[in-house]
């Protein structure tokens, strides 16, 4: 179904990340918006697609 949407996962060793992808009648299903899984940083954001921010920073190790 032409502009139709699913969803899609990108996973690797890290984590599955989710996000959706559109349907285009000439070349199927593309354009997934999933990130890709990376290693926790201190940034705000939830790298590795687990639900949390910077959670994996060693306990008592400086965020900001």
């Amino acid at each position: 179904m032409e502009g139709g949407q699913r969803s899609c996962a990108l996973s690797n060793e890290l984590g599955t990340c989710y996000g959706v992808e559109s349907c285009d009648p000439a070349q199927g299903w593309s354009g997934c918006t999933a990130l890709t899984p990376e290693a926790e940083l201190c940034d705000g954001l939830d790298n590795d697609c687990n639900g949390f921010i910077d959670d994996a920073l060693a306990v008592g190790e400086p965020c900001s």
